[in-house]
């Protein structure tokens, strides 16, 4: 992937911009609060048509506007790409090469990204919802049929705990609930399963990366976490499938109680252990830090193996948190094979090498000019 030129109006404090890039490695420079983190989040956008940061469109619009557009140039393996976005009286339009699509799913994988920002410790030390989120998004820019059953999924639990709550008020029967175990089930499944699959993949990626960074004095491991309460990682869709209804099943006289689905990937999560102790309890800053680092890098070659071709990476105001031995592996992974952008408010901690890679430009209250 390669991201090539960016066109922004009314895009947060940006009222207008023109970016062109030529580099694998870019440097965006300045004071907090003046539009790096904005213009990272412009770029993100590409990949599914959200933001990174924010739940809704509306909040993308810069302040006394009525809309906001995105323009953009990339190029993958098959094609160069135009792609734009309006958004205006609560509508998007997406074009692609002159193509309306109809919705955003239609964008996935046509322009991938990998996204590190400091919040992303909680990946490892946050809430499980935050580390299905990351299995969730990077498996959905690799397989647009993940992100189909994914939605479809989600429409079924809403049934699904719709009608516990009308069966626990006495309006509805418990065989109502009959279609949507057997649905509930056949998406779940097949959700599970492909979280797995991806774990398999990324566990030798992100255990080699944290050795790397940790010049080997860390081992980590990931371990997924079942609701269905199974510890056999090698079932078949189909017998995980039986497992998942006959728990709800099992669970439906409890589920009634708090008109809520107990089970099921949504309530699924990964444990992340180093040298075989569980970081989000026992795990200081730092190491949790470089977990998620790892785990990020990880993403990369993931993308890598499932696409043929590396995403953009975004860096988000990361390398002023790691030490220089860590900032230095990272930066040498990426600096010839990963185009890469990079937030900071200054470069005294990059080496003259890099420094000499990288076009810097100077971020400064939604303007962007190139100081090298």
């Amino acid at each position: 992937m390669f991201f090539k030129a960016l066109e922004l109006h009314n895009f947060t404090n940006y009222t207008e911009l023109h970016y062109q890039v030529e580099t694998f490695l870019n440097l965006l420079v300045g004071d907090n609060a003046q539009g790096k983190t904005n213009l990272l989040d412009a770029i993100y956008y590409l990949s599914s048509g959200s933001s990174y940061r924010f739940n809704q469109d509306q909040q993308l619009i810069k302040w006394g506007a009525d809309f906001f557009t995105i323009e953009a140039v990339t190029q993958n393996k098959l094609n160069l790409n135009k792609t734009q976005f309006k958004y205006a009286n609560g509508k998007k339009n997406i074009v692609v090469n002159e193509r309306k699509l109809t919705k955003a799913a239609d964008l996935l994988g046509i322009f991938t990204v990998v996204y590190f920002s400091p919040d992303d410790l909680y990946i490892v030390k946050g809430y499980p919802s935050l580390r299905r989120k990351y299995l969730d998004t990077e498996i959905c820019q690799t397989s647009p049929k993940y992100y189909y059953y994914l939605q479809q999924y989600k429409k079924n639990l809403f049934q699904r705990n719709v009608l516990l709550k009308a069966i626990r008020a006495q309006k509805k029967n418990k065989t109502s609930l009959d279609i949507w175990n057997i649905q509930l089930a056949k998406y779940g499944a097949w959700l599970i399963t492909k979280r797995l699959e991806m774990l398999r993949k990324i566990k030798p990626l992100a255990r080699l990366a944290h050795r790397k960074l940790t010049d080997g004095l860390e081992e980590l491991e990931i371990i997924y976490k079942h609701s269905l309460a199974i510890n056999n990682n090698n079932l078949s869709c189909k017998e995980l499938e039986a497992i998942f209804i006959a728990q709800l099943e099992n669970c439906l006289d409890d589920d009634i109680a708090k008109g809520s689905t107990s089970k099921g990937p949504h309530r699924d999560d990964f444990q992340v252990n180093v040298n075989s102790y569980n970081l989000k309890e026992y795990g200081s800053q730092g190491q949790q830090r470089t977990a998620a680092l790892s785990l990020k890098i990880a993403e990369v070659e993931f993308m890598y193996g499932e696409t043929g071709e590396y995403p953009v990476f975004l860096l988000d105001d990361v390398l002023s948190e790691l030490d220089k031995k860590r900032r230095e592996q990272l930066l040498t992974l990426v600096s010839d094979k990963i185009q890469t952008f990079i937030t900071c408010t200054e470069t005294s901690f990059l080496n003259a090498q890099m420094l000499r890679k990288a076009d810097t430009y100077q971020v400064s209250k939604g303007s962007l000019q190139k100081i090298k």
